[in-house]
């Protein structure tokens, strides 16, 4: 597995992930699953300086999103020193 830049095309495998915690478990202050549409938008506002990145096993399959939890600059040092 491997981490690499999260790509329009792995939307979908990201809003799964996302969803799934949503409606099972408390790992996001979310209550409503993501629709694709909402999914597409918060994919395009997740690049440049604090992109969406994703770990893929060996046939670049997203098994798992990790991604700030938000574009506010107060959250954006803590997620950098998590994954540095």
């Amino acid at each position: 597995m491997h981490a690499r830049l999260a790509r329009s095309s792995d939307g979908e495998a990201i809003r799964s992930i996302y969803n799934a915690e949503v409606v099972g478990s408390t790992a996001t202050f979310d209550l409503v699953p993501r629709t694709a549409v909402e999914q597409t938008a918060w994919l395009e506002e997740h690049r440049g300086p604090y992109p969406a990145v994703v770990a893929v096993d060996d046939e670049d399959q997203v098994r798992r999103s990790l991604n700030p939890s938000s574009t506010g600059s107060r959250h954006r040092a803590p997620f950098l020193r998590a994954v540095a």
